[in-house]
């Protein structure tokens, strides 16, 4: 499982462009948004990289001067697979009776009140 979670998106889909049937979940990137380096090979942390981060949007990773050689991650996908992040399952947490801004696998608070993240098995830990 750690071999393939290492190699996730960081090689290029060998279907032509909109042919793969596998979507999103291919393991292979389609685009450059899509694109992840191997944390192995390319240290970078999991802090995006102020050239391509705007705000909640990320921006096209060439323009990031510095290329593979970044110590920042450069797309959405390099943030929520980086070693760094939680390989736990999703849970719910909790501090001062809200949840944290960023919840386990780098899912946002907006992806769980939009509905892309399934929490109907999580249980709310209550607040004191």
């Amino acid at each position: 499982m750690m071999h393939v979670m290492a190699r996730y998106k960081t090689e290029s889909c060998r279907k032509p462009p909109r042919m793969c049937r596998q979507g999103y979940s291919c393991p292979y990137y389609h685009n450059g948004k899509d694109k992840r380096r191997m944390p192995e090979r390319c240290f970078y942390r999991s802090t995006p990289c102020p050239a391509v981060r705007l705000a909640d949007e990320w921006l096209d990773s060439s323009l990031c001067d510095a290329g593979d050689a970044c110590a920042f991650c450069h797309t959405r996908t390099e943030q929520q697979f980086h070693p760094e992040w939680s390989v736990e399952p999703i849970q719910t947490n909790v501090k001062l009776g809200r949840r944290y801004d960023v919840v386990g696998y780098g899912y946002t608070l907006q992806d769980f009140s939009l509905g892309y993240v399934d929490m109907s098995h999580l249980k709310e830990t209550p607040t004191v």
